[in-house]
């Protein structure tokens, strides 16, 4: 059998540290909803009251939608209290799907920190700096763990040497080029799976702390 495709390597770097424990605001209910028209003739009574009948659907959806989320915030909240970051990451994003208002993100980025995923986290406090008017103290708050956050992403990467040409490399089961790859893999802190896979070859398999 054939030797395995590829080796790595990886620079150290220090362990991520919490981010900044936001703090917690219940979502409001959504109050706009879809206005009515005026009364109209007779002769356009009819296709008034099927778009009556269409705006009253719609704007339930949109009333449900909005508790759902503010439920799943609260749910998220309370997980994150606890510790269980994974918990709290879904249901923040499920509510953010619902009812995409920006502290979540704020929140979101917490949690990824907390979690290791820090271009995630980056990614989270820009959606939240964009989408938030004026420079309160949260979007201060941000901008600060942007430029920390980006230091050190920058230094937690999986460099690969040598190997067999035109082998897959997989970091944590993701698809992350072929060999030769001269640039640095840059990856999150903490252990990461690391597979490069040549037809022919055994599997080369190493799991690599940064």
């Amino acid at each position: 059998m054939a030797g395995a495709p590829g080796g790595c390597s990886s620079p150290s770097s220090s362990r991520a540290r919490p981010g900044i424990r936001a703090p917690h605001m219940p979502l409001a209910g959504d109050d706009s909803l879809w206005a009515r028209s005026g009364m109209m003739r007779a002769m356009r009574r009819l296709p008034f009251l099927t778009a009556a009948a269409l705006t009253a659907l719609l704007s339930l959806t949109s009333v449900a939608s909005a508790q759902e989320a503010r439920e799943l915030f609260l749910q998220g909240q309370a997980a994150y209290e606890t510790g269980d970051y994974d918990t709290a990451v879904q249901n923040w994003e499920r509510a953010y799907e619902l009812d995409p208002r920006p502290l979540l993100q704020y929140n979101l980025a917490q949690a990824y920190e907390r979690l290791g995923l820090l271009d995630q986290a980056v990614a989270a406090y820009r959606v939240y700096i964009e989408n938030t008017p004026g420079d309160d103290q949260r979007a201060q708050n941000a901008r600060a763990r942007i430029a920390s956050l980006e230091q050190r992403v920058g230094n937690t990467s999986i460099r690969l040497t040598g190997g067999v040409e035109g082998a897959a490399i997989l970091v944590d089961g993701e698809d992350r080029g072929r060999l030769p790859h001269p640039d640095p893999l840059r990856v999150d802190p903490g252990s990461h799976r690391v597979v490069v896979r040549a037809e022919g070859y055994e599997d080369f398999v190493s799991v690599v702390a940064v």
